[in-house]
């Protein structure tokens, strides 16, 4: 099993984390012998019948671990990888979900803050992820998106630290024209928000609603609880362990599953205050 985090890495966001244990138990059940490495330990894979990659590889790092093992198997990652199986959960649904909701509220100045974490992954478009994407397409469709409620930064992580110092440059961008909810890219940029906006005393979801993605175990319990779209990180790794034990025993054409999401809905989102809309 390759992560493309490192472990500290992963205590910063644990979405990745939880695909990988939920992966290394269900591998156990199924009998196998579970080695991990990050990415920068490749070349001590020796002698293994499958690989199961998690995050967000490009094609030619894949296409290198293909040559340590036959079988593999890419969980986590919005590149479409052609000749493997792949797994990941349907964010471009989970934007749309997240958008809804925050529609139906009565939100209509909804603002984006998220990141590009590969810059290679496709070298062909402007945004690469279906959060992004599918945030433009949808405030574009209502003839409600607009540039300076719209903050991405590029090649960067999606954590909290990211989340804080974006959020920061947001604020003085707005001065006094805030939007009246904020879509984060996740959960950990959507916890960053949230610290943001309290340490201004601009108080959540009183003045500024906020949605998250993922749905973090710790989401629940930040104050005030998150509402988010949550993404099956257990069913992905286990997924992932599926189609890989599948490929060793009967090899076919190669598999790309997209799980569902669901819209939770806590404390952190409520109707627009009347004077701020």
């Amino acid at each position: 099993m390759i992560t493309w985090r490192t472990s500290d890495e992963e205590l910063e966001d644990i979405y990745y984390m939880s695909i990988r244990l939920a992966a290394e138990k269900r591998a156990v059940e199924l009998g196998y012998h579970v080695i991990n490495f990050s990415q920068n330990e490749q070349h001590q894979i020796q002698a293994v019948d499958g690989i199961l990659a998690i995050g967000k590889f490009t094609q030619e790092k894949i296409d290198e671990l293909n040559t340590t093992a036959p079988n593999l198997c890419v969980v986590g990652s919005n590149f479409p990888f052609h000749d493997y199986d792949c797994v990941n959960t349907d964010f471009g649904q989970a934007t749309e979900v997240a958008l809804t909701h925050l529609l139906d509220l009565g939100h209509k100045k909804i603002a984006y803050i998220g990141a590009e974490e590969s810059a290679n992954l496709y070298g062909y478009r402007t945004y690469k992820t279906p959060t992004t994407n599918t945030y433009i397409d949808m405030m574009k469709h209502h003839q409600l998106f607009d540039e300076k409620y719209f903050f991405v930064k590029e090649n960067s992580s999606l954590d909290v630290k990211t989340s804080e110092s974006l959020t920061e440059k947001a604020l003085v961008q707005w001065q006094d024209d805030l939007p009246t909810a904020i879509l984060a890219a996740n959960d950990a940029f959507a916890i960053g928000i949230i610290h943001t906006l309290n340490a201004h005393q601009i108080q959540v979801p009183k003045q500024i609603s906020v949605m998250g993605i993922n749905d973090l175990s710790i989401s629940r319990y930040i104050t005030p609880p998150l509402s988010t779209v949550r993404a099956y990180t257990e069913e992905m790794g286990e997924t992932g362990i599926n189609l890989l034990h599948e490929r060793i025993h009967s090899p076919g054409i190669a598999k790309r599953i997209l799980l569902d999401t669901e819209l939770i809905v806590r404390g952190s989102t409520t109707p627009p205050n009347k004077k701020n809309s």
